[in-house]
Parts: C-alpha cells; sequence; structure tokens
C-alpha cells in the first residue's frame, strides 16, 4: 500500500489491494473495505454491484476516526488500477473466470474485443465455453458497466454524488442517449422521483447554464406548480403568485435572476401550447395533468349525480326517530336533512381518512361513510374532531355496521 499527498488541504491517495468488502449497499453504492495491509476504506462507488475483492484500487480521499471504528481512510473517489477489460470479465461478469477472460483478451486483442460487445457480440459464440445464456449476461453487463462509468464520468465533475449518479442511471436505464439529453436539458433530471428544481439547477448552472435559459425558467415553473398542486392539495394557482413563488425559488447566491411579467406569460404560453398546463378563469391555472384527472373525476360524479334509486325507507321520520332511540344518538338538522335527501333517492359520496393522535404509538383509524344514511365512526378523539366542524351533536363510538331495518 502507497500513500501520497494530494492537495494543499488534507486529501490524501492511497494505493492498495482489497482483501475483502465487509459491508456493501447496493441502493446507495456505500461500502467498507479492507486492504491486505489491514486498512479501513469507506466511501461510495458508483457501480455498488462489482465484485472488488482482490482487486487493485486508488482511493483519494481523507483519514477520519470513528468513535467506535477508530481510524478510516473515507475516500471520494475510488478508481480501479486493473486492466479495465480484464476487471470487467472476471469480477463484473459472474461466472466467466480468469483463464477465459485472459483467453479473450489475448487472443481478440483489447480494441477488437471492445468492438466486439459494442457492435457483434455473437462473434463470441464461437468461443468454447460461451453459450446463449451467458453471452446475453456479458453483453447486458457490459451495456450497464459502460454506460454507468460514462454516466459517472459526466456527472460527478458537476457536483453530482455517486448516490445521484446511480438514481439518474435508475430512471433513464433505457435510455442509450441520456447524458447528451442533460446536455441539452439537465432540467430533464426533475423527472426523477425526489429530486427537486434546486438539485437539477445546480447540475445546470455547472454545465454553464445561463439564468435567462428558457428550459430553467420553465422547468422552475413547472415544479412550483407541482408544489403547490399535487403536493400541497390545492386544484390551481394564481399567475402571480405563482410568478412569486418561482422568482424565489430561482435565486440562488450566483445572481438575482428574476422573471420579467413579460417573459413569465411568453413561458405560459409556450408551456400551454405543448399541453403542459391549461389557464382557467381569472387567472388562475393549473398542471394539465391535474386538469384531467379532475375532469374525469367531475365528469363521473356528474353521471352518477343522474342515477335514481327508490327510496329506502317507505317513512323517513320514524326511521330516523327508530335509530335515535335503538343507537342513544340524536342526529342533528344537517344530518337528518341528509337521511331525507338519500331516502329520495340521490347519491352520496362516501370519505374515509386516518389520523395520528399525539400520544398514541401508531395510526389510528376512523371512518365516515353515510351508507345508507349512518354515520360510522371510531375512537373519541375522532368524533370530537368530526363534531366541531361537521355540526354532529353527539357522536357514538361505533365498531360494527347496522342494518337499515
Amino acid at each position: 500500500m502507497t500513500i501520497t499527498k494530494t492537495g494543499p488541504q488534507r486529501k490524501k491517495e492511497i494505493t492498495a489491494v482489497v482483501k475483502n468488502v465487509t459491508y456493501k449497499n447496493t441502493d446507495n453504492g456505500y461500502m467498507i473495505l479492507k486492504t491486505e495491509t489491514g486498512v479501513t476504506l469507506c466511501g461510495v462507488y458508483y457501480d455498488a454491484d462489482v465484485d472488488l475483492q482482490g482487486v487493485q484500487i486508488k482511493v483519494i480521499g481523507e483519514w477520519q476516526k470513528h468513535k467506535a471504528y477508530g481510524m478510516q481512510f473515507v475516500f471520494d473517489e475510488l478508481i480501479i488500477l486493473e486492466n479495465e477489460l480484464f476487471y470487467f470479465l472476471t469480477k463484473v461478469v459472474k461466472g466467466l473466470g480468469k483463464k477465459l477472460a485472459t483467453f479473450l483478451i489475448d487472443s481478440m486483442g483489447e480494441e477488437k474485443l471492445e468492438y466486439i460487445l459494442d457492435s457483434d457480440p455473437d462473434q463470441l459464440l464461437e468461443v468454447k465455453g460461451i453459450k446463449e445464456k451467458k453471452l446475453k449476461k456479458i453483453v447486458g453487463n457490459w451495456q450497464r458497466y459502460r454506460d454507468l462509468k460514462e454516466l459517472s464520468k459526466f456527472l460527478v465533475p458537476l457536483g453530482a454524488t455517486h448516490t445521484f449518479v446511480q438514481k439518474v442511471y435508475r430512471e433513464f436505464e433505457e435510455d442509450r442517449g441520456i447524458i447528451q439529453s442533460i446536455k441539452d436539458n439537465p432540467y430533464i433530471l426533475t423527472q426523477i422521483k425526489g429530486v427537486g428544481f434546486k438539485t437539477a439547477d445546480k447540475i445546470g448552472r455547472a454545465m454553464g447554464v445561463e439564468p435567462t435559459d428558457a428550459h430553467r425558467i420553465e422547468s422552475c415553473i413547472e415544479y412550483v406548480l407541482f408544489e403547490y398542486t399535487d403536493s400541497n392539495g390545492n386544484s390551481c394557482i394564481a399567475e402571480p403568485l405563482l410568478l412569486n413563488l418561482a422568482n424565489e425559488e430561482l435565486l440562488s447566491g450566483e445572481d438575482d435572476f428574476r422573471i420579467e411579467p413579460e417573459l413569465f406569460k411568453d413561458i405560459l404560453t409556450t408551456m400551454g401550447e405543448k399541453e403542459k398546463i391549461v389557464f382557467l378563469k381569472d387567472e388562475k391555472l393549473t398542471s394539465s395533468f391535474l386538469f384531467n384527472a379532475e375532469s374525469r373525476i367531475y365528469q363521473a360524479m356528474v353521471e352518477r349525480s343522474e342515477w335514481t334509486s327508490p327510496p329506502l325507507v317507505p317513512d323517513i321520520e320514524s326511521y330516523i326517530a327508530k335509530k335515535e332511540e335503538d343507537m342513544g344518538i340524536r342526529f342533528s338538522e344537517e344530518q337528518q336533512e341528509a337521511l331525507r335527501i338519500i331516502n329520495r333517492g340521490h347519491k352520496v359520496l362516501p370519505c374515509a381518512g386516518m389520523r395520528v393522535p399525539a400520544r398514541a404509538p401508531s395510526q389510528e383509524p376512523y371512518w365516515i361513510s353515510f351508507l345508507r344514511g349512518i354515520l360510522l365512526i371510531r375512537s373519541c378523539a375522532a368524533r370530537s374532531q368530526v363534531s366541531r366542524p361537521t355540526g354532529y351533536e353527539r357522536l357514538p363510538g361505533i365498531t360494527h355496521r347496522p342494518s337499515i331495518v
């Protein structure tokens, strides 16, 4: 093992052979390695699926003292020092073996073998020991290995973590031109679940995207609109509020750029032409996705409102009085009128929800259903919460479904 300093700060470089991998998280790429000299290495590598045991590596990072495990070398970068093809064939592809890997490299040469893997992998079926199943495994692993490596080389210098690289790869795995797509518009990264505008903007600005870039502004508006509607439960947003929220999101330490109202209007018009947003009355708008979803719900409710049913009971007043007596409750005027409406054949919409009591160890379910005109609810806390806004005067806890008769 060799150790060299790499910069004015505490960054150091270690070259060593991995003795074993003591821990590996395949979701985020974090791993703990032991070298042949007993040094513990900790850090994230872009491809956590590979087998690093017995591989010579170079890591760049710094020494840190763990309160439980002592001195560890925490690396920011890990570089494989072995022949890339040999490493791939023996460590990334499982079950090929060093002997066959050496034969392939020696007999074909690295350049030709890489060309075959990229363009004409069926040639490898002529090699003894490689069948269809193994070839499919080799080709699939080769594409993933090369794509992930190239994506890491592209994104990490822009400030992305190796965990983020893996997230991007999983999202766009089928897109062989994802690097070029990101170069064209880095804000497509917001399509990844959990990646907001700020994260994508950090990559974009590192790539040299100007504050006034149309992709940047449009992506910011889309993100703010999504957060305000889908995430916060609003159906639409006023245009002036959207402009203010977008400007707050765009502000950074590098510049004081703000969207001018005229530019804002132009971009909204473009987004409308792309059918990303829908303009509503009173200078309000919403996302096309939300508009279409709510339109389908509205249409379904309109159709159902036209359905009719025969009365549930011949005499609703007697029914109400009997239920109050049997269940020991008193319906409010609103409840009684709701039961009369239901009995006339009108349709109702059941409601359900979850609440977490402040001092309870787990979620406590409560539910309200006007099923056949009976209110069903559980727990004293839920009864109290529902009675205040609804006007119910007394709500007993009912744990069974009462009958209409």
